[in-house]
C-alpha cells in the first residue's frame, strides 16, 4: 500500500539561518582521520562512526556509452566552461532547492519486491572519462564515479557510500582488489556511513556533497550532517572531472523511481573548480536508474559565482525531455529565438532555423495560406541533420494520408513510442501527433502536427553555444538577430531589413537542402506586406482574442500571436501551443 509521509517539519527563517551557519561550519570541518562520521546541530564537533559493510548492488552506467555524453537524454548536467584548459572539478554539490507538494510519494522496486515507498537513490555523477591506470590500459576502458544516498542499498539502513566503475574493462576484473563484474564493466562501493532516512517528501534543502580531492561523500540535512571517505583516488576523478549529474533516480539495478502526481522539484547542481565562471548546461545522463519525471518549457538557469547550473523536473512533463536552450516556430508563423526574441517570419520556403558546430542542422519549409491568407505561412516540412543522420518529417498532400517520415533517404513507418534509432547515436519517436528526433549530443527538435501545418521547437544539449539561423541571435544581444553573413538587424524590424538580405541569406540552397524528400513544387516568395492580428476584421479580432484570453494567455505579445493565430489557422485548438510558453524577453514588432 503507498506510504503516507509526514510533512517535513516547517522551520522559522531565523532558524534556518542559524542551521545553514552551522552547515558551512561543519562542511569545512576537517577531521584528523579517514572513515565514517556525523554531526548534529547543533554540536560542533564530528563524532566517528563504525562504517558499514560495502553494498554489492550495481548503480549502472548507461547502456551505450559516449565519453562525457551518455545516451539517454534524460538529465541536466553542470559542466565544466573549457573542459581543456580550466580546473577539473574538485567538489560537486546537487541540492534540492524546493520540492513540492509537501505530500508527494514515491514507490519503486528493489531486488524484485515492486512498490517500495521511497525506493530512490540521489545520484551525483562524475561523466565517464579516460582512465589508464585503473584501467591497466584496457582499450576502450573508461573510468566512472558515483556519490550515492540509498536507503535500500546498505545493510543497516539508509547510508551514503562512493561507486567506482571500469566501464568497458572485458570479460573479467582487476585482481588487485574485490572489484564486482557486472557485464562487461567492474565496480566496487566505498564502506558507507549510516545517513538519516528521507522520505520523498522531505528531499526540499537536501543537500549531497561529492568531493574528488579528498575522496569523500557528505548528506546534509536540516540537523544533520554525515560523511564518509571513499576507497582513495581509485579511478583517478580528481584528475578527470568536469561534468557533474545530479538527480534523483531508481534504487540501483536500472530501476525507475515513480513520483506521484503533482510532483514537482527544483534542482541545483553546482561545481567547485578555482573559478567563479557560470558551467555550461549540458543534456545527458551517465546512470541507467531512471524516474518518472520530466522536463517543461522553462530553460535550466546558470548561476555564478558559487557556479551552478539551475533546472525543474514535474510529473506534469514526464517523457518530456531536457533542454539547455529552447526556440520555436509555431502557428503562421511566430518565431521565438534562443535568447527570448519573439518576431514574426512570413516568407515561404526552404529555411535554415538553427545550425550549430556539433554537426546538428534544422531547416524548414513555410507554405503561404492561399487563397484566404497569401501574406501569412505556416511550416508544412522540417528535416533535422544531426550526427551521421538526416531525418525529413513531411505532411502528407491530403488528411487522408499519413505524415511522410524519411531517414537518410528511405521512408520509414514510425510505430508509435517505439524509438527508431539512428546510426551514430540519438533516435526518433513519435507520440501522437507529436515527433521527437534526439540527437547524440542531446540536440534534439520537437515537430506537433496540427492538420495543415507543423510547430516546430528546436532544443539545444549545450548552452551557452554558438548557433546561427533564423532562431538565432546575433552576438550583439538577444534584441537582435542576423543575416547568414553576419549583417546585423535590431528590434523592431522593419519589412525592408526582414524580407530583404536577411531572408534571402537563410534560404536553403539546392546543395544544403535535406528537404527534397517532402517534394520540390513550393514556393519562394516575400509577402507583400506585413500583416499582424492589428489588421483582422475588428469582430473576428474580438471573438478570437477572447479564445486566447481564456486559454489563459496575458502577455499582450503573446495574445496578439494566439489571437492571429486563432484567426488565421480557423482552429482555437491553436491557443493550446501559447499556455505553456515563457513570455518573450523582447518583441521585434514593425517599425
Amino acid at each position: 500500500m503507498p506510504q503516507t509521509n509526514t510533512p517535513p517539519q516547517v522551520l522559522s527563517q531565523k532558524e534556518l539561518r542559524k542551521r545553514e551557519v552551522w552547515q558551512n561550519m561543519m562542511s569545512k570541518k576537517a577531521v584528523s582521520e579517514k572513515g565514517c562520521f556525523s554531526a548534529t546541530y547543533p554540536n560542533s564537533e564530528w563524532v566517528k562512526k563504525d562504517c558499514l559493510p560495502p553494498p554489492k548492488d550495481p548503480n549502472a552506467p548507461t547502456l551505450t556509452v559516449h565519453p562525457n555524453v551518455g545516451y539517454q537524454s534524460s538529465n541536466i548536467l553542470a559542466e565544466v566552461k573549457s573542459p581543456s584548459t580550466e580546473p577539473k572539478i574538485s567538489i560537486a554539490k546537487g541540492y534540492f532547492d524546493s520540492v513540492t507538494p509537501p505530500t508527494l510519494t514515491e514507490m519503486g522496486p528493489y531486488k524484485g519486491t515492486q512498490n517500495l515507498a521511497d525506493a530512490f537513490t540521489i545520484q551525483l555523477n562524475s561523466q565517464f572519462f579516460p582512465s589508464p591506470p585503473a584501467c591497466n590500459n584496457v582499450a576502450g576502458c573508461l573510468g566512472w564515479e558515483q556519490f550515492i544516498y540509498s536507503k535500500n542499498q546498505c545493510s543497516a539502513g539508509p547510508c551514503i557510500f562512493i561507486e567506482y566503475w571500469l566501464i568497458g574493462y572485458g570479460p573479467s576484473c582487476p585482481t588487485d582488489i574485490k572489484w564486482i563484474h557486472s557485464g562487461n564493466n567492474c565496480f566496487i562501493d566505498s564502506s558507507p556511513q549510516n545517513a538519516t532516512a528521507l522520505s520523498a517528501a522531505q528531499l526540499q534543502g537536501v543537500l549531497l556533497t561529492g568531493d574528488a580531492i579528498n575522496d569523500m561523500v557528505m548528506l546534509t540535512t536540516a540537523g544533520k550532517m554525515d560523511k564518509a571517505n571513499g576507497l582513495g583516488d581509485l579511478v583517478s576523478l580528481s584528475n578527470n572531472w568536469n561534468t557533474a549529474e545530479f538527480g534523483i533516480f531508481g534504487d540501483c539495478c536500472k530501476n525507475q523511481a515513480s513520483f506521484s502526481a503533482g510532483t514537482k522539484m527544483t534542482m541545483r547542481t553546482q561545481i567547485i573548480n578555482g573559478n567563479t565562471n557560470s558551467p555550461i548546461c549540458g543534456v545527458g545522463s551517465f546512470t541507467a536508474e531512471t524516474n518518472n519525471l520530466g522536463f517543461d518549457s522553462t530553460t535550466p538557469a546558470l548561476a555564478g559565482p558559487g557556479p551552478a547550473v539551475i533546472y525543474t523536473t514535474s510529473s506534469a512533463a514526464s517523457g518530456a525531455l531536457p533542454n539547455c536552450a529552447i526556440a520555436q516556430t509555431i502557428g503562421d508563423t511566430h518565431l521565438t529565438t534562443f535568447g527570448g526574441l519573439l518576431y514574426d517570419f512570413q516568407a515561404s520556403g526552404d529555411f535554415i532555423l538553427a545550425m550549430t558546430d556539433s554537426d546538428f542542422v534544422v531547416q524548414t519549409r513555410q507554405v503561404p495560406r492561399r487563397p484566404t491568407r497569401p501574406d501569412v505561412a505556416v511550416n508544412k516540412a522540417v528535416a533535422i541533420g544531426t550526427g551521421k543522420s538526416r531525418v525529413a518529417i513531411c505532411l502528407a498532400p491530403s488528411s487522408a494520408e499519413p505524415t511522410r517520415v524519411n531517414i537518410d533517404g528511405v521512408p520509414v513507418i514510425l510505430r508509435e513510442g517505439k524509438p527508431y534509432q539512428l546510426p551514430g547515436g540519438g533516435d526518433v519517436v513519435l507520440k501522437g501527433d507529436t515527433y521527437i528526433v534526439r540527437g547524440p549530443h542531446g540536440d534534439s527538435v520537437r515537430a506537433v502536427e496540427n492538420g495543415d501545418y507543423i510547430d516546430v521547437s528546436v532544443g539545444l544539449g549545450h548552452w551557452p553555444s554558438k548557433v546561427r539561423g533564423l532562431l538565432a541571435n546575433s552576438s550583439d544581444g538577444i534584441d537582435s538577430i542576423e543575416a547568414r553573413d553576419g549583417t546585423e538587424l535590431t528590434a523592431p524590424f522593419s519589412y525592408e531589413e526582414l524580407y530583404g538580405h536577411f531572408t534571402k541569406s537563410w534560404r536553403v540552397l539546392s546543395n544544403e537542402s535535406m528537404l527534397s524528400p517532402c517534394g520540390s513544387d513550393f514556393e519562394r516568395s516575400v509577402p507583400k506586406k506585413l500583416f499582424f492580428a492589428k489588421d483582422l476584421d475588428p469582430s473576428l479580432s474580438k471573438m478570437t482574442r477572447n479564445i486566447c484570453k481564456q486559454a489563459g494567455i496575458e502577455n499582450k505579445a503573446l495574445l496578439d500571436a494566439c489571437t492571429l493565430d486563432v484567426a488565421v489557422l480557423k482552429d482555437s485548438d491553436a491557443a493550446n501551443v501559447y499556455k505553456t510558453m515563457p513570455n518573450p524577453l523582447v518583441v521585434g514588432d514593425e517599425k
